[in-house]
């Protein structure tokens, strides 16, 4: 089992353009299930949120909210982290864990985590539940001057 990371079109443009703040913006991670397959033309929770796991059972609606984000640089080399997150005593089936702005205006969708790649659903019952965060970072990037 692997994770296959999928962005979706506009995220890139509005990082430049700074409509998504990594540092500032708030970012959650909201669990969807097998209904919902990528799109990578959605924008906003909305096209999500119809299949977002139910609240309850160790599951806030909409959610739960990176902590301790920072977006780092070293020798040109851009790295953005946050702690793991971890759904306590969590009972639920899904398939996907979604990035995404919850600034209760545009929430702006980042990028959807396949969490099992052959696919099949991850069902838990009652069990803490943590997206671990890699090493190197939710999203690292090196920019280069044209020459």
């Amino acid at each position: 089992m692997s994770v296959t990371i999928e962005v979706y079109h506009h995220t890139p443009q509005r990082l430049v353009d700074g409509s998504i703040d990594l540092d500032s913006d708030p970012i959650k991670v909201a669990l969807v299930d097998s209904n919902y397959v990528f799109d990578p033309t959605d924008t906003s929770y909305s096209d999500i949120s119809a299949n977002e796991i139910a609240g309850g059972n160790g599951y806030a609606a909409g959610g739960a909210a990176l902590a301790n984000k920072a977006v780092t640089q070293s020798s040109g080399a851009m790295k953005w982290d946050a702690d793991d997150v971890t759904w306590t005593n969590l009972t639920a089936t899904f398939r996907r864990a979604i990035l995404y702005v919850a600034d209760g205006v545009n929430n702006y969708l980042l990028w959807s985590y396949l969490l099992d790649d052959t696919p099949a659903d991850i069902t838990v019952t009652n069990t803490d539940y943590t997206l671990i965060v890699n090493a190197a970072g939710l999203l690292t990037g090196t920019i280069s001057q044209a020459s």
